[in-house]
């Protein structure tokens, strides 16, 4: 998942938290490239833009990275739920969707998640799952974890601490009915 970002050599204006620079995806896109590669297996990747993402944008993003392997989809995200292996992305709430889903989402940090976890409880939330990424760590080495040896009970032990009163099941059973829906079409 990529977030709805601004043109390139645009820059982000002051106080703008949520939409991103041009750079800052390259940056994410190359950065998954290059750890990809080091990986003893292939890895395709299915490109999910953030809704209010423009085509043009995005397409002429993925020719100036160096990503390779990929497929871009604007069907909505519990389209693919079922068929993924793994997430790879920086701050958005859609995460948590995978994370209760049990499948291994990677969590990259970046400036947006730097001004999330300004807040005590989303810093706890998100810097305690297991495939949470800072900048300076190793990314291929949470690959490597995410795809041969990732246990999502961890991360959904850490998920129930947040939501009390069995709302992860309600959350979770609306997620399952949700793709169902979808499904369907």
């Amino acid at each position: 998942m990529i977030r709805n970002f601004y043109e390139k050599n645009m820059p982000v204006p002051k106080g703008e938290f949520f939409t991103v620079s041009y750079n800052t995806n390259l940056e994410l896109l190359n950065r998954i490239q290059l750890s990809a590669e080091k990986l003893d297996f292939e890895i395709e990747f299915i490109i999910k833009p953030h809704p209010k993402a423009s085509k043009i944008r995005v397409d002429k993003l993925l020719l100036d990275s160096k990503l390779m392997n990929y497929k871009v989809s604007y069907e909505p995200f519990f389209k693919h739920s079922t068929n993924l292996d793994l997430v790879l992305s920086t701050f958005t709430t859609s995460l948590l969707i995978t994370q209760f889903q049990g499948i291994p989402t990677i969590v990259v940090e970046d400036y947006v998640q730097e001004y999330v976890n300004k807040w005590k409880v989303l810093k706890e939330l998100y810097k305690g799952l297991s495939l949470y990424v800072k900048p300076e760590d190793d990314l291929y080495k949470k690959i490597e974890k995410a795809v041969l040896n990732y246990n999502s009970k961890k991360d959904l032990a850490h998920l129930r601490t947040f939501f009390n009163d069995n709302s992860l099941n309600k959350i979770s059973n609306n997620i399952n009915n949700t793709y169902v829906e979808y499904s369907k079409e």
